[in-house]
């Protein structure tokens, strides 16, 4: 009778094929770098992020389900987590700023962030309006400086087309032409799980978000603007202006 070799354990890798011993092997690394992450670290936490996706990967490969279930569940949290500390990182309220640079900011605003919203700087304590035109309105150029600002990966994924990432946020802005100096003719906004599309939609367009509805509009400088969103229920991507041609 032939022995039987059972392979449930990672004291028991020896007896596995290759894909699932380097499953359990980055399963260790991931599990090592996991709690050696300092939370308070971009670069700590994107690392931890990184062996966990790796051993995902891996395990995916070798056919470990259970594995691949609770490292996707690590990812998802180192993700979340990861996505904060970045907003944190770049929000306009926590940035250093010199006693001239305080006291134009509060006299003139802040020409960089959309016209509606505002903030506390932190340092200070002084309340910074905001009197920047909206996302929707921005072109090629303040498009690019405003994600830029607040960390946003960004690249050009056609000639008229700016990506904007953050986590699990992304936007998607089509201009006429490369280096548009006119607003968007589309955007297409995918927002991150914990937001809903009215939430998103606002935040582009500075139109309440219970005033939005799908199968509307809203006002622009530039005139009024169709909402879109791929299903009636309102799941998926939103759409903003003229995303047909």
């Amino acid at each position: 009778m032939k022995a039987a070799c059972v392979c449930a354990a990672l004291a028991l890798v020896a007896c596995q094929g290759p894909k699932t011993k380097e499953c359990f092997r980055l399963v260790q690394a991931a599990s090592v770098a996991s709690h050696d992450v300092d939370a308070k670290r971009i670069e700590s936490v994107e690392a931890g992020l990184k062996a966990v996706e790796a051993a995902e990967q891996a395990c995916t490969e070798a056919g470990r389900d259970e594995e691949v279930k609770q490292l996707a569940k690590g990812r998802v949290d180192l993700a979340a987590h990861l996505e904060r500390l970045k907003r944190k990182a770049t929000d306009p309220a926590r940035q250093p700023l010199s006693a001239e640079e305080l006291a134009e900011l509060v006299a003139k605003g802040d020409p960089h962030c959309p016209k509606g919203q505002g903030y506390k700087h932190s340092a200070s304590g002084n309340e910074i309006r905001c009197n920047g035109p909206q996302v929707v309105e921005m072109n090629y150029a303040a498009a690019r400086d405003y994600f830029d600002r607040r960390g946003y990966k960004l690249s050009d994924v056609e000639p008229a087309q700016l990506k904007a990432e953050l986590g699990a946020e992304s936007l998607v802005l089509a201009y006429q032409k490369p280096k548009d100096t006119q607003p968007p003719r589309c955007i297409i906004i995918y927002p991150p799980p914990d937001q809903s599309w009215q939430e998103a939609a606002a935040r582009a367009t500075g139109t309440r978000p219970d005033l939005l509805k799908v199968g509307g509009s809203i006002t622009t400088t530039g005139g009024r603007l169709p909402i879109r969103l791929d299903v009636d229920s309102g799941a998926g991507p939103v759409r903003i202006g003229d995303c047909e041609s």
